[in-house]
């Protein structure tokens, strides 16, 4: 009688180092720099904090806040030493993003939904030290600060204007240069895409990303480097 007992206790060990296994490598040590699953989050959308579980992994830096890159979908949130989400969706693609944003300010996104269940993705800013909102999730596009300001637009789309994507333009809609303080500081003339080529419609759109498009204006007989945006 004893056998059967010990053996389904082993089982059961067994499972249970499986289990442990299992969660560590889903949620490791945020001083890994490693990706965590989602499974590590209780909640939903900006509404998320770190499951009790877990907190112990979590090694936050002088402000109190630790940085997660969550996989499947990728993203990159900041949690505060509670293990609430406190910036979710943070951009960082370049130089002037998150980590190494200029004027220490950097973007995030949210997703919302309005009373018909549609929903859009808005983006704001933050300080990327304290991890404090500075300009909430308002506008459909944000471009990275510089010099004080930085450029917004709503009912607008940035658009590459080069495969690289690695220089880009906001096309239709209203746009605006804001200050650090969501001051506009002055309007911008932003053209629709059939007219973003001096006037004329590009001699092409390619979608280079699922976000991102790269058009390419008709080549310039006047220029041997073609045309230009």
């Amino acid at each position: 009688m004893i056998r059967p007992v010990v053996g389904a206790l082993l089982l059961m060990l067994a499972g249970f180092a499986v289990v442990a296994c299992t969660s560590s490598d889903l949620c490791p040590p945020t001083d890994q720099k490693a990706e965590w699953s989602s499974q590590c989050f209780a909640g939903s959308g900006a509404d998320r904090h770190v499951k009790r579980a877990y907190l112990r992994l979590l090694k936050p830096n002088a402000s109190g806040h630790t940085t997660i890159i969550i996989g499947n979908p990728h993203e990159l949130v900041a949690v505060d030493r509670r293990g609430m989400v406190v910036i979710p969706n943070i951009i960082h693609t370049g130089d002037f993003d998150f980590p190494d944003a200029r004027d220490g300010i950097g973007r995030f996104a949210v997703t919302t939904r309005d009373e018909q269940g549609r929903t859009a993705v808005k983006c704001g800013y933050f300080d990327s030290r304290g991890f404090n909102v500075v300009i909430p999730p308002s506008y459909d596009e944000c471009q990275p600060f510089d010099g004080g300001q930085a450029t917004v637009c709503n009912d607008c789309a940035t658009y590459c204007t080069e495969p690289e994507c690695q220089n880009s333009r906001l096309i239709g809609g209203k746009g605006y240069a804001i200050d650090r303080n969501n001051k506009i500081v002055r309007k911008l003339a932003q053209p629709p895409l059939e007219q973003a080529c001096s006037g004329s419609p590009p001699e092409k759109v390619v979608k280079v990303t699922p976000t991102r498009s790269y058009f390419q204006c008709a080549q310039s007989a006047s220029s041997p480097f073609g045309g230009k945006p």
